[in-house]
């Protein structure tokens, strides 16, 4: 039941169904929670990398775009 738990954490942090993780299901709890740890550690490295390079290409737009490009991109 606590494979399920962690294989349940582990489908979240990847946005697919637990169903999809069965290869998975070899690994214990702790190699799971390990990997969790590792995929969102990854997660945030790539965000702020992204971040930073939106904010190094807004130096290339002129400043009165700056505000409606960064609204269409969402941010």
């Amino acid at each position: 039941m606590r494979e399920q738990e962690s294989i349940g954490r582990l489908a979240d942090s990847v946005g697919l169904a637990a169903n999809e993780l069965a290869a998975f299901e070899c690994l214990d709890d702790k190699q799971i929670t390990h990997l969790v740890a590792a995929l969102e550690e990854a997660q945030a490295r790539q965000s702020v990398a992204l971040e930073e390079a939106i904010q190094q290409a807004l130096s290339f737009v002129p400043a009165l775009m700056r505000r409606p490009i960064l609204k269409i991109l969402g941010r």
